[in-house]
């Protein structure tokens, strides 16, 4: 398995228990070299200016990634040429396209500007991965309410209600296992109408 933005390395680590061959590349020197200490190869620097000559893996994994390049095409065209046949991409990414982009437009919490180069919905996120020689095979949303009530945070602090939108703000950081415990009902019955605000799409790569 690669990991695309694998950070500090605790999702390789992860996989590497369950029995996988891990590897990662990470833009951030210090987040790659935790991940080297823990004993995994990981490349560091922009997707966009890796190569790796050879490369075959069965999984290619990237969360909340996909947003932050500056050319997404190339860069998913580049991970069709390191997938062995019958290998997956799985990559998460925000949904513009769910009602909170709507109803929160510059204080939806997963614009996230200027580290958001992208974004996409359902539709968009297909015609990209089809570009780059993918083919969407399932979509999943997201069990988790957090970001939705991040932007409610952004638009208490807009109107002036600064301790209340400050302590919102600050739940996907802050929230907890037990803050997404409490929201969990509600969290299924938005994943199941598709309106969390942030999906995981699954792809394979399309015939030559």
């Amino acid at each position: 398995m690669l990991e695309i933005g694998c950070a500090s390395g605790s999702f390789l680590h992860d996989m590497a228990i369950k029995g996988w061959e891990v590897e990662g590349i990470e833009f951030s020197p210090d987040a790659a070299e935790t991940a080297r200490a823990l004993g995994y190869r990981v490349d560091i620097g922009a997707l966009e200016t890796i190569e790796r000559p050879g490369a075959q893996f069965d999984l290619i994994v990237g969360w909340m990634v996909i947003e932050h390049l500056h050319d997404p095409v190339g860069s998913l065209r580049k991970l069709a040429g390191w997938i062995r046949p019958n290998g997956k991409l799985v990559i998460s990414v925000p949904d513009a396209g769910a009602a909170q982009f709507r109803i929160f437009r510059s204080r939806w919490y997963d614009l996230h500007l200027p580290n958001h180069l992208f974004h996409f919905d359902v539709h968009s996120i297909a015609k990209v991965l089809k570009a780059a020689g993918w083919k969407v095979i399932k979509i999943q949303r997201h069990r988790n309410m957090a970001n939705l009530i991040a932007s409610f945070g952004y638009l208490a602090q807009d109107k002036g209600w600064e301790r209340l939108g400050d302590a919102l703000a600050a739940f996907p950081e802050r929230g907890g296992r037990i803050g997404a415990g409490l929201l969990y009902p509600i969290s299924l019955v938005m994943a199941w109408l598709g309106q969390t605000g942030r999906m995981t799409v699954w792809a394979e790569r399309l015939p030559e």
